[in-house]
Parts: C-alpha cells; structure tokens; sequence
C-alpha cells in the first residue's frame, strides 16, 4: 500500500469483522498521513465495545458496496 500512495494511487481500505482489531492498528495511521483513507464498519465497532481511531471513519456496511462501485480497482482481502 505504501508503495501506491508513494505514487499518488488513491487507497481506501474498509476493516470489518473481528480482524478489524488484530491488525496493526499503528501501521495503518502511518499511512494515513500519505493518504490512506481507513473506513470501519459500524457493526464490528458496536459488538467489540470499541472506539473508532480519530483518523478512521465508521461507516455501515453499505458504505462498502458504493465505495466499491466508485473505485477503478479493487482488492479483497480477508
């Protein structure tokens, strides 16, 4: 990922599910500050009892079928 935004890619990444909060939370702030663009889902914030990071946007699932439908490329991961 660093290397697109180094590029100037446009990168948005949506975390949902349980993984949201095994990851490297830290990493992706760093990012943030090239550009990253870090959404979470609503629902995997409400069943863990967590607090969206300040640099993060929670959003509903929904959010993820229209962000998908505006981007050129897209990358599943799970």
């Amino acid at each position: 990922m660093e290397d697109l935004l180094d590029l100037g890619a446009e990168v948005a990444i949506y975390l949902h599910g349980n993984g949201v909060w095994w990851l490297g939370l830290g990493d992706l702030k760093k990012l943030t500050e090239k550009g990253l663009k870090v959404f979470c889902g609503r629902s995997s914030v409400e069943k863990r009892h967590q607090k969206v990071p300040p640099w993060a946007k929670e959003k509903d699932i929904d959010f993820l079928a229209d962000m998908v439908v505006a981007s050129d490329k897209v990358l599943f991961f799970n």
